[in-house]
């Protein structure tokens, strides 16, 4: 994956009202909406299902947040306070008092709530059946996704997901460059971050990153919850 830099910055300096933003918790669960105003708390106007919002998370709950512009992704964590109630659906969440930048110099990773296929290799390098499983974070030279069990480094893994606006299909090979562990009160699952083995050309990867961006501003104007 391409060197990536990073920097601080004053939250006030960079979140903005009607800002998209996206929260991911522990299990890699991702929910989108907008800033809604800005202060001692950061308020979020949620895009999601009724029956989503209405289970809401415990207080407390620590989520990393990521505001995205083109080429860059500014990332912080926060916990969650409380929730309005129905018809209006706000989080308010703890105002950071910094955000980090982060760059890519040439790959930037889009956070992206989307359903795909996974196929590991096993030892013998027969390809195991596929899984179904939920994407974390994509660019033009690594992906990221959720898995219920551990994966070694370096296993080899199949990648796919469907109907991205300007590519279609994405398929690649990838390998595994890291198992992270989040454990929750019922569960443990695991973020894999996977290096492409076949980076994208900067074309291609230009239109995956508009393709990304195309799809975060239809979850949001649509209200769909992930």
């Amino acid at each position: 994956m391409a060197e990536e830099t990073s920097a601080r910055a004053n939250a006030c300096d960079i979140l903005k009202i009607d800002q998209p933003i996206v929260l991911t918790n522990e299990e890699g669960k991702t929910f989108t909406g907008f800033i809604d105003e800005i202060g001692e708390r950061l308020v979020i106007y949620m895009r999601m299902p009724d029956e989503l919002y209405v289970s809401s998370p415990d207080a407390g709950t620590v989520f990393l947040a990521a505001v995205t512009e083109p080429r860059c992704t500014y990332r912080f964590e926060t916990s969650f306070i409380a929730s309005t109630p129905l018809p209006i659906k706000v989080w308010y969440v703890e105002m950071p008092m910094y955000v980090t930048r982060q760059q890519a110099r040439h790959h930037v990773r889009i956070p992206m709530p989307l359903p795909m296929r996974v196929k590991y290799q096993s030892g013998y390098g027969n390809w195991k059946n596929p899984k179904e499983t939920n994407l974390v974070d994509l660019s033009g030279s690594g992906i990221c996704f959720v898995s219920e069990g551990e994966v070694d480094k370096g296993t080899k893994v199949t990648v796919e997901v469907d109907d991205l606006p300007l590519v279609g299909t994405l398929r690649a090979i990838a390998t595994v460059q890291r198992c992270k562990e989040f454990a929750t009160a019922t569960r443990t699952v695991y973020r894999i971050g996977c290096t492409l083995d076949e980076h994208l050309a900067r074309g291609q990867e230009d239109k995956l990153i508009k393709a990304l961006f195309k799809l975060q501003r239809e979850f949001l104007q649509r209200g769909l919850g992930v």
